[in-house]
């Protein structure tokens, strides 16, 4: 089945696929979504609510795209990739791994470059919020401990608020595993 929410702009030649039997069964797209000109949602994705795809973009199947995320025109999503809620993926990058909630990421293959502070002021998330997150990012990106490493540090910091505890969650349930810094690209 495909199921598609309310408010959604779809616009030209953009492609749907219903879900498979092998796969989840469904393709969701959630509410007040964008999906730009010549954009393919593949089988049994998962399109959250509030997200914008732009033009030329294509989802493999069984990708999962969270609320709020932005995707930039000509981007390729390999199957069963992830992408978190508000980040921001650049132009004509090609994402292999999972992109964490609130990261920017680019390139082919794509890294991660920063957070994406200005779509989080934008969608009202709290100074302090945004801070724990930048905080976030430098221990995953910047500290030079590996992934369980970062995870345990980031946990050992007290109870996360909401924001962090999503972020977290979902580095720990990466089966593709997160993009590489930026920083990594270059050594």
């Amino acid at each position: 089945r495909v199921e598609i929410g309310d408010g959604n702009q779809i616009r030209e030649f953009v492609t749907i696929s219903r879900g498979t039997a092998q796969g989840r069964g469904l393709t969701r797209v959630g509410s007040r979504s964008l999906l730009m000109a010549y954009v393919h949602v593949g089988h049994d994705c998962q399109v959250g609510d509030d997200v914008i795809v732009a033009n030329g973009t294509q989802l493999a199947g069984h990708v999962v795209v969270e609320d709020g995320a932005v995707i930039g025109g000509l981007t390729g999503v390999h199957q069963f990739t992830r992408i978190g809620r508000k980040a921001m993926v650049g132009a004509c990058s090609k994402l292999t791994a999972d992109v964490p909630p609130f990261v920017l990421a680019d390139g082919n293959p794509a890294r991660a470059r920063g957070v994406n502070i200005v779509g989080l002021r934008r969608g009202g998330m709290s100074a302090a919020d945004r801070m724990e997150v930048q905080r976030a990012y430098r221990v995953l990106y910047r500290s030079g401990l590996n992934r369980t490493q970062a995870l345990e540090k980031l946990l050992a910091g007290g109870a996360p608020g909401a924001a962090l505890d999503h972020l977290i969650r979902f580095v720990q349930t990466s089966e593709r595993g997160i993009l590489r810094s930026a920083k990594e690209g270059q050594e």
